[in-house]
């Protein structure tokens, strides 16, 4: 196959928006391999292709970055009813006087260093790249606002069922092992819809409380306690790294524990009632754009004690 009995059907397709967005990974055979499979009986060759996109003005260029429009996925037909049953469900427990308990996971890697520091001109800053021997490292935590830190859990590269499995284990420890029960608001991670874990939350006496896809902001608890430590976590890891440790020390472990102890966790009872105020905030713009009256709602714990209005 030439470039001159290309169809216009086959040049129409391979110039198309989409599928040069839907192709975007893909390197010059895999786009081959792609246009046999749409038209099984043409065949083209990388450089056949190159010369086809040249000709019309494409070069290879870097994938630009922008900011997603703020609050996009939020109007999003198919979320507007879980966020409305997500508040109803969260205000029931809180009106019920539930334990209501926030989980998430955060990576610390060996890069996750401060990359910045002041020098000379004529000079740099230099650490070794121990970036192969150290794996990076998944921490899990939950909090609460009765209780702030209840526990956390560090493992090597991610938590998988087992691992999940301890750290409920380990959280219901923490709690107490009385019939109180736990509502645990957490993320749709594939690991916490394992089978092995879905059999241990009734064992547990745990409730898990289903977050809406993309909306973290909810889970503001866990997620500005991690901006928290990752703050203090990447000069500490700095400074672990520019005393040139020996090939057996783990600077990033020993970085990621001092960093969970040193960091003061008193923020953490007005990190959840942003994020519960978040959720009832877009609940009641989603209600009132459906013309659906809204109930005043009672003052959040967090909110009596620091005198906010809601």
């Amino acid at each position: 196959m030439t470039e001159r009995n290309i169809t216009d059907e086959e040049l129409e397709f391979l110039l198309d928006s989409e599928t040069l967005r839907d192709w975007a990974p893909f390197s010059l055979a895999m786009r081959c391999v792609m246009f046999h499979r749409r038209f099984p009986n043409r065949w083209m060759r990388r450089l056949q292709l190159s010369k086809i996109m040249r000709k019309a003005g494409m070069t290879k260029k870097k994938v630009t970055v922008t900011n997603a429009p703020a609050r996009l996925t939020q109007r999003l037909e198919k979320f507007e009813n879980e966020i409305l049953a997500l508040h109803d469900r969260v205000e029931g427990i809180i009106a019920a006087g539930g334990h209501l308990v926030f989980c998430d996971e955060a990576i610390f890697a060996a890069r996750g260093f401060q990359m910045t520091a002041w020098s000379k001109p004529n000079e740099n800053i230099y650490v070794h790249d121990r970036t192969g021997n150290q794996p990076c490292q998944a921490v899990c935590a939950a909090v609460c606002a009765c209780h702030g830190l209840l526990t956390y859990e560090i493992e090597d590269y991610s938590f998988n069922g087992d691992k999940f499995i301890h750290f409920l284990k380990s959280l219901r420890g923490a709690v107490g092992v009385g019939d109180e029960k736990l509502f645990l608001f957490l993320d749709n991670c594939s690991v916490h819809h394992s089978l092995v874990v879905k059999e241990l939350w009734a064992e547990l006496n745990i409730e898990p409380v289903w977050n809406v896809a993309y909306h973290f902001e909810y889970n503001a608890a866990v997620e500005r306690y991690w901006a928290q430590l990752k703050a203090a976590f990447r000069p500490l890891l700095l400074s672990k790294m520019l005393k040139f440790p020996r090939p057996k020390d783990m600077p990033l472990r020993d970085a990621v524990r001092e960093t969970l102890r040193m960091v003061p966790t008193t923020s953490i009872p007005a990190f959840i009632a942003a994020g519960l105020r978040q959720l009832r905030q877009d609940a009641a713009e989603l209600r009132a754009e459906r013309g659906e009256a809204t109930e005043k709602l009672p003052e959040l714990p967090q909110d009596k004690e620091n005198g906010k209005e809601v």
